[in-house]
C-alpha cells in the first residue's frame, strides 16, 4: 500500500512540477459541428512559423451588421426567439464533459442558419474571447455566442496544445499566444475597436497579455469572469478542495511561479475600463480570488458580484439575461470613450 501512495505522489508531483496537473486540462476533440451553427465561424491560423513547428488556431465569428440588429430587435417583440444552435451536439462527446459543461452545450433545435462567412464590417466592435483552462475553444465560445445577436463579433483562439494548435500549454506561451491574437486582430482589422474577455484561467491570461501589449490604443475594455492572480494562490487552492491533496498545498507555492501571472500589476491596466465579474459560489476560483483582482485594480473598474453558485456561467446561469444586459451596458460605456 506505502509502494502505490509513494508511486501515486511522485506521479502527482511530476504533474505538478510542470503546471500540467493543475493548471491545464486541453483536448483535442471538436465538440460542434461549425457548419450547423447559426453563425459559423471561419478557422483562422493567427500564428504559424515553420521551421519552429508552432500554428495556432482560432475562430472568427461574425454576427449581424448594426442595421439588421436594430431591426431583429424590434421583431423580438413579436416573435419567438432562436436558439443558439442548430443541430445536435454528438452525444458520445457531450457525455465525456462535466455536467455543468453539458448543460450549457446541449442544442437546441429550429434556430436560423447563417451560409457563409463574410469579412465583416470593420467598423463594428471585436471581442477577443480568451478561453478557460479545459477541453478548447470548441466548447467555451457558446458563451459569448449571443453577443452576435448585438451587434458585436468576437474572435476566440486556442493556446497552444488546445485543439488544433501545436504545442504543449505553459504559462510563457499562453500569454505569448494571447499577445499574438491581439496583434492579428489588430494587424487584420486596425480600425476596430477591441474588448479583452477571459474567463477563468483566460482572465489571468488576457490580464497578462494586455499588460505586455507595447501599444494597447484601441483596446477599448478588459473584462474578465471567474479569474484570478497568482498561480500559486489559485493552486493552493486547488489543492485545498480535496482531503487526498489537502497537505500538499504548499506545493503551490514551491513549485508554481507567478512570472507570467498579472499579480502586482493589474492597477497598470488604467486607464482602459476593467470588469471584474464573479460568482458568490464559485466552486473552481473562489470569490476571493476575483476580489484580490478588483482591489489591485486602478479606476476606472467595476466589479459584478453575482449570486448563486457556478463557474463561468454569468451568460448561461442564474440571472443571465440581467448579466448579459450589465456587460452590454459597460462595453457601450467603454466604447464611447475609446478611439481606435
Amino acid at each position: 500500500m506505502k509502494i502505490i501512495f509513494r508511486f501515486v505522489l511522485i506521479t502527482w508531483l511530476g504533474n505538478l512540477t510542470s503546471c500540467s496537473g493543475l493548471l491545464y486540462y486541453p483536448t483535442r476533440t471538436k465538440y460542434v459541428d461549425t457548419k450547423l451553427l447559426k453563425y459559423p465561424p471561419a478557422e483562422i491560423i493567427y500564428y504559424e512559423d515553420n521551421k519552429k513547428n508552432e500554428r495556432l488556431v482560432g475562430w472568427y465569428f461574425e454576427g449581424e451588421s448594426p442595421a439588421q440588429t436594430a431591426s431583429n430587435s424590434k421583431k423580438k417583440a413579436a416573435t419567438k426567439k432562436t436558439s443558439m444552435f442548430s443541430a445536435y451536439i454528438n452525444p458520445k462527446l457531450l457525455a465525456k464533459l462535466n455536467p455543468e459543461t453539458q448543460k450549457k452545450l446541449q442544442p437546441i433545435a429550429n434556430a436560423q442558419r447563417s451560409s457563409s462567412v463574410t469579412s465583416g464590417h470593420t467598423d463594428k466592435p471585436l471581442f477577443i474571447f480568451f478561453h478557460g483552462n479545459a477541453q478548447n475553444m470548441s466548447s467555451h465560445f457558446f458563451s459569448l455566442f449571443w453577443v452576435l445577436d448585438h451587434g458585436y463579433d468576437f474572435f476566440i483562439f486556442d493556446y497552444p496544445g488546445y485543439g488544433a494548435s501545436f504545442g504543449e500549454p505553459t504559462p510563457q506561451n499562453t500569454v505569448e499566444s494571447g499577445v499574438r491574437a491581439i496583434e492579428y486582430a489588430r494587424t487584420r482589422w486596425p480600425q476596430r475597436k477591441l474588448i479583452i474577455f477571459g474567463q477563468s484561467l483566460g482572465g489571468a491570461i488576457s490580464l497578462k497579455s494586455v499588460m505586455d501589449l507595447k501599444d494597447r490604443s484601441n483596446i477599448c475594455s478588459v473584462v474578465v469572469e471567474s479569474t484570478f492572480d497568482s498561480y500559486k494562490k489559485v493552486g493552493q487552492e486547488t489543492l485545498a478542495r480535496s482531503a487526498w491533496t489537502w497537505l500538499f498545498q504548499p506545493f503551490a507555492y514551491i513549485l508554481l511561479s507567478d512570472t507570467y501571472a498579472p499579480k502586482n500589476q493589474i492597477h497598470t491596466l488604467s486607464p482602459i475600463p476593467l470588469l471584474v465579474i464573479h460568482r458568490q459560489g464559485d466552486p473552481v476560483v473562489p470569490l476571493s480570488l476575483g476580489e484580490r483582482v478588483f482591489q489591485q485594480a486602478a479606476e476606472p473598474k467595476q466589479f459584478l458580484k453575482l449570486e448563486g453558485e457556478g463557474h463561468v456561467n454569468a451568460f448561461t446561469g442564474d440571472n443571465k439575461e440581467q448579466n448579459k444586459k450589465d456587460l452590454l451596458e459597460f462595453v457601450q460605456k467603454s466604447l464611447k470613450t475609446c478611439a481606435p
